[in-house]
């Protein structure tokens, strides 16, 4: 998963290897907690792409605040992303994060 932002909130956004957008979620400013609109819509996605052998999690957030805390939030949200992804019953080990 790859992330972007915007003003109000983060978007994880997803990429096949052709560099095609697939999914994107949405985080709430300075939150790395998953809205409902969110875990339905990776549930959806996890559903439609269970063949594929391996998920990348990368966190972004935007330029407000000090680097280190961003670099914290960044990497609570790809934490909290890869365990939607593993309580949904994807491998750990499939879901490297990308720090």
């Amino acid at each position: 998963l790859k992330t972007e932002s915007s003003t109000d909130s983060v978007s994880v956004i997803t990429k096949n290897n052709k560099n095609e957008v697939l999914q994107i979620i949405y985080f709430d400013f300075d939150k790395s907690n998953l809205t409902e609109v969110s875990i339905q819509s990776i549930k959806k996605y996890i559903k439609k792409n269970k063949s594929i052998s391996k998920f990348i999690v990368v966190g972004h957030t935007d330029t407000k605040g000090t680097k280190k805390y961003n670099i914290n939030l960044s990497l609570q949200r790809a934490l909290a992303v890869k365990k939607f992804f593993i309580d949904f019953g994807i491998i750990e080990k499939n879901i490297p994060l990308n720090e």
